[in-house]
């Protein structure tokens, strides 16, 4: 799971000041990289439309600055909210209808790519913009918009053959290899598969990664609703089934001038890290 905010400052002190008062509860704060500092709040742990606008419409104004809401976990759409002093740039979200949103909200997180532009380092095109959002052939790729569908169909004919006895192989291998993986960086795959914060499995997940998976694969329901969220990904449609969520992600840092390590990251993952150099630990 990767889950963050940046804003578009070197002032580290200014942004500690405003932005501590905006967090729910705990949030890790960075120290700044290419122009751009980075936010991870525990509070933002799924795909919250309406919390991520707040906390960027929010840090934008209080520093009157752009600010950046990032969110992306396995089986859950890359959603991003983009404000600039207190006024909404873009929303986006690759798979609205994994969200609850009206109407009126799915069309206001389509994601517009000419509204990136006054953002983007120099030299990146809004036709890569629109490729990257909503699945068009790349520019100078060759490809052509019924390469990139056909490519689509053939990519979703073939989710039949994830069988949940495939997704619990899966799983059984995780139980062999995550034996030393930080429990804390693991807890963003259980919460994807839709389980509340206080799920018995979490506390498992914490003190027992290993045991945690090979129980998991034993859980017929679960692993069930592993492959069926696996396959609801590739049937989102062409941006999603040709660019996968995270890589999305990775590419609208590029874009952004924002270094692509700290888009793939979260508090959780900063946190188990245990305070690492040049991040402070901001509390409301």
């Amino acid at each position: 799971m990767f889950s963050s905010y940046h804003v578009r400052t070197e002032d580290v002190e200014r942004a500690s000041r405003q932005l501590a008062p905006l967090v729910r509860g705990q949030a890790w704060l960075s120290q700044p990289e290419r122009g751009w500092i980075s936010l991870y709040d525990a509070y933002l742990d799924r795909p919250d439309p309406d919390e991520m606008q707040r906390m960027a419409l929010s840090a934008s104004q209080q520093l009157e600055v752009p600010a950046l809401g990032l969110f992306v976990s396995p089986g859950s759409p890359l959603v991003y909210v983009l404000a600039d002093r207190g006024e909404l740039v873009d929303a986006y979200a690759s798979r609205p209808d994994a969200l609850s949103l009206s109407v009126e909200e799915r069309a206001q997180f389509r994601g517009r790519a000419h509204r990136l532009m006054g953002y983007v380092q120099p030299g990146v095109a809004q036709e890569g913009l629109e490729a990257l959002l909503h699945g068009g052939p790349p520019p100078g790729s060759g490809l052509t918009a019924e390469h990139v569908d056909a490519m689509r169909q053939q990519l979703q004919g073939r989710m039949p053959q994830m069988t949940p006895e495939m997704v619990q192989g899966m799983l059984q291998q995780a139980a062999q290899q995550l034996r030393f993986v930080p429990p804390a960086m693991l807890e963003g795959f259980l919460r994807s598969m839709g389980l509340p914060p206080d799920h018995p499995a979490l506390v498992q997940m914490k003190t027992n990664p290993s045991e945690f998976f090979a129980r998991l694969a034993a859980d017929e329901s679960a692993v069930k609703q592993f492959a069926d969220n696996i396959v609801r990904g590739f049937e989102a449609g062409p941006g999603e089934a040709i660019v996968p969520p995270q890589d999305q992600a990775v590419a609208l840092a590029h874009a952004l001038g924002i270094d692509p390590g700290r888009v793939q990251l979260s508090f959780m993952a900063v946190n188990g890290l245990g305070a690492p150099d040049g991040f402070r630990l901001l509390t409301r």
